[in-house]
């Protein structure tokens, strides 16, 4: 054998190992997963707002959290480089129901559809505009996503 004893060996497997281990991310289709952050945005309340106006774009949302009128998501999206900007939109209709629910949609504004990469992004809103509900819960339900998000109003006006 070309090593003098078993340790050497053993050493050089561990570099290797080490070397190996050090390579850069990828998923089995060569696409990069990079973690991108964007600024907090306001719910949009628009009674004319059109989901066929925005491009659609491939997303999941993995994620939610609900702090007070702070809404996070952690969204994987595909095909997508560079900046991009998200925006949270609703209509002032509520879903007569018990609790009343309100329909809240996603969409890209701005976003670059030239690449071939994953990204998985924390996107953060304000939920400010839904203070003026009168009610004290709001089912909310995200489109594309199965978990309904439980608002708690706590400025609730009185009828």
């Amino acid at each position: 054998m070309i090593f003098p004893n078993n340790y050497t060996f053993i050493k050089l497997l561990l570099l290797l190992l080490l070397f190996n281990a050090c390579k850069s991310t990828k998923t089995k289709n060569s696409e990069e997963i990079v973690p991108i952050i964007t600024s907090e945005e306001e719910l949009i309340i628009d009674d004319n707002f059109n989901l066929q106006n925005f491009k659609q774009i491939k997303y999941e949302i993995i994620s939610h959290q609900l702090i007070g009128v702070d809404l996070n998501l952690k969204v994987k999206t595909e095909n997508l480089c560079g900046e991009q900007h998200f925006a949270l939109y609703t209509t002032s209709a509520l879903m007569k129901s018990l609790p009343p629910q309100k329909s809240l949609y996603l969409v890209c504004e701005k976003c670059n559809h030239e690449c071939d990469k994953s990204a998985t992004i924390d996107l953060n809103f304000k939920l400010n505009a839904l203070k003026n509900v009168p009610y004290e819960t709001i089912v909310l339900n995200l489109d594309h996503y199965d978990a309904q998000i439980i608002y708690k109003n706590k400025h609730k006006i009185k009828q």
